[in-house]
């Protein structure tokens, strides 16, 4: 079989048809609708994040290199071979969550008679001479499907980008072509297009990543054939522009991760960025879930009374009056007599773990305002010691001082200090390890001025991970200190 340009041409259409089915299919209205409307939502509930703290980079500018393969309308005696050089771009990029982000991006595309691929790979005999030059810049959006669809499990330095945008192209012949000099003047076909395009990329560090982008853009109102010798305008689809590139990402700020590789443990939520992600793990973290060993999860309970409405209740307690000790005065449902309640928050003060602090109707304490529950997750992901060590990394340190500062804005807190760590060694060691670190951190926080006893240290070992320890990314997450408010009477 000969691989002439129509045919791989062909080919390459035919691939793209069934990237594009795949993605029609799984925004289809009738059979998708549920997952368009949740993922709809999900990103619109991240872009609506109204807390400005920032803990990861954002900015990133990226370029590529490659080559191209153009399809569409020729003037009779020319073509184009099916791989071109070549393909380049630049841009910059914003994420505004580790899901969802912005770019902007400028790219060239030279179309040649005497390319590779035609021929079993000769110079295209058949085409005449041209040379043409591909102008354009879009808007585009990038979801980070690679942590939608967890390619992470493979290797946390492993991600993909899907991205799609709109913008305005220019195609002149070269001969007139001298970028942007007498721009107007040079003979140009302007038209409007849109793209799609996949990017696999790895991690080299905190700074740099590289990557493949595959990518298709679609030209719309384009007036002129690719030899740029003949008028051809059409309103609908006309020239197409594969693109195969590789290239780097740099990545911009003053943190130490970009949030193109900021991973979510399993048991937290999937759509997080920025703040989001500080909120959804210190809840998840602080209040929902506790980890007893690897993979055992349990939740707390909550204290929910079925409302009753009996017959013959004359004061609207729930208890008939056939079993109500106080018929005509509101109690509880034992006997239907009122408990003793010091703090008024109606939770009895045999039940109640603040029983002289008004708070909530599920412990009975004061609630934890969200401000301070960020803080203390802040202090858990980002105080660090030297490995197999109880020194604490001079970076911990302003985080411990913003514990410092709840702390004395909260005379009325107490904190429970836990030290955890991985599970690389024996139970016993590790135990020790994980109390010397809680008690470290407790000495500083006294040096500080925050009396002893509002602090308590305890350790924990591996025994409560909150990440799988098989890879390094989760165990850096289980070795960590966990700061927890109590009150007086929950620290007795």
């Amino acid at each position: 079989m000969v691989w002439d340009s129509n045919r791989i041409h062909k080919l390459y259409y035919y691939c793209i048809k069934q990237v594009i089915a795949i993605f029609a299919y799984l925004f289809s209205y009738e059979r998708n609708m549920g997952k368009l409307t949740a993922l709809l939502i999900a990103l619109l509930s991240v872009w609506s994040s109204g807390l400005s703290q920032d803990i990861y980079n954002k900015w990133s500018v990226d370029g590529n290199f490659g080559v191209n393969s153009v399809m569409g309308e020729f003037a009779d005696g020319y073509m184009s071979n099916s791989i071109g050089f070549f393909h380049g771009d630049i841009g910059g990029r914003y994420m505004h969550t580790n899901l969802f982000g912005f770019g902007f991006h400028l790219g060239m595309d030279r179309v040649k008679h005497d390319e590779v691929g035609n021929n079993g790979f000769l110079f295209n005999q058949d085409s005449k001479p041209f040379e043409t030059h591909y102008f354009r810049t879009q808007a585009e959006m990038f979801i980070n499907i690679g942590r939608l669809i967890e390619i992470d499990n493979l290797h946390e330095d492993i991600g993909m980008l899907l991205h799609t945008g709109v913008g305005f192209a220019s195609l002149k012949d070269s001969k007139n072509s001298v970028w942007f000099k007498n721009w107007k003047n040079q003979g140009t076909d302007q038209m409007l297009n849109y793209m799609i395009g996949v990017r696999p990329q790895y991690n080299l560090d905190d700074r740099y990543s590289v990557h493949m982008d595959v990518s298709m853009a679609f030209n719309y109102y384009q007036s002129k054939t690719w030899d740029f010798t003949e008028n051809n305008f059409k309103k609908d689809v006309h020239g197409k522009v594969f693109s195969l590139s590789f290239g780097i990402s740099v990545y911009l700020g003053e943190h130490d991760k970009h949030l193109d590789w900021v991973i979510v443990p399993k048991g937290g939520s999937t759509y997080n960025g920025n703040d989001t992600i500080r909120k959804i793990e210190t809840i998840r973290t602080i209040e929902t879930i506790r980890v007893k060993g690897e993979g055992e999860h349990f939740k707390k309970d909550s204290v929910e009374t079925e409302k009753r409405e009996p017959e013959n209740d004359f004061d609207g307690d729930g208890v008939p009056n056939d079993k109500d000790l106080c018929p005509t005065t509101p109690g509880d449902e034992l006997n239907g007599c009122p408990s003793s309640d010091r703090d008024g928050d109606g939770v009895r003060n045999d039940i109640d773990d603040c029983p002289d602090q008004a708070g909530s109707r599920t412990t009975g304490c004061p609630d934890i305002p969200l401000e301070v529950k960020i803080v203390l997750n802040d202090a858990m992901r980002s105080v660090n010691f030297r490995p197999s060590n109880d020194i604490i990394e001079d970076t911990s340190y302003q985080y411990l001082d913003e514990v410092v500062e709840i702390m004395n804005e909260h005379p009325e807190y107490y904190m429970l200090v836990e030290g955890n760590t991985d599970n690389q060694g024996a139970e016993g060691p590790l135990m020790n390890l994980s109390v010397k670190r809680a008690e470290k951190v407790v000495e500083y926080l006294v040096e500080k001025g925050i009396s002893k006893d509002r602090l308590k240290a305890v350790g924990h070992g591996g025994n409560n991970p909150i990440a799988s320890n098989q890879h390094p990314e989760g165990r850096k997450q289980n070795e960590r200190v966990e700061f927890t408010v109590k009150f007086n009477a929950q620290f007795r």
